[in-house]
């Protein structure tokens, strides 16, 4: 719109100057009056001074929340895989029975779910990591638990370092 009208303006003044200065010679060559001197500027000083448009202000909501940052999950998913061994080698040792071991693999499964939600939207942000972050630290000292409570497969629950003694009692 602005430009339509700058460039209209612009269109009419120069009509205009060269009407003026149309005239001006009619008037010189039917007259026989001296024509003056040309030096460099026809028509005396003009000039047009543009003064653009005062952009209008941008106000941001109120409570303004930037887009979330996603950050990589490398991370989660390694601390994922390493449990997940973590849990295995430990019921090939015999250090967890098989309910302690499905009891800590749901708990892995749950935290997957969790991660699968967060994910969804396509962006795992800084705060979402942190809270998986958190959730899996707390699964490996679950893990650490279970694996150091003595509780031993195939020995109904007798310390491995032989504290019991069948033959006293």
């Amino acid at each position: 719109m602005f430009k339509k009208a700058l460039s209209l303006s612009l269109v009419v003044a120069g009509l205009c100057l060269s009407s003026l200065a149309s005239a001006e010679n009619y008037m010189y060559e039917n007259n026989d009056w001296e024509q003056p001197e040309y030096y460099g500027n026809p028509g005396g000083h003009f000039s047009i001074h543009v003064v653009p448009p005062v952009p209008p202000r941008y106000a941001p909501p109120r409570y303004y929340e930037p887009p979330p940052r996603c950050v990589p999950g490398h991370q989660v998913d390694q601390m994922q895989a390493g449990q997940s061994s973590q849990i295995y080698a430990g019921r090939q040792e015999g250090d967890l029975t098989r309910s302690e071991m499905e009891s800590l693999l749901a708990q892995q499964d749950h935290i997957a779910s969790i991660e699968e939600r967060m994910r969804r939207d396509g962006c795992l942000t800084l705060q979402e990591r942190n809270d998986l972050v958190a959730r899996l630290n707390q699964a490996s000292r679950d893990i650490w638990r279970e694996r150091n409570d003595n509780e031993r497969r195939g020995e109904h629950h007798r310390p491995h370092y032989g504290g019991w003694s069948s033959d006293r009692y």
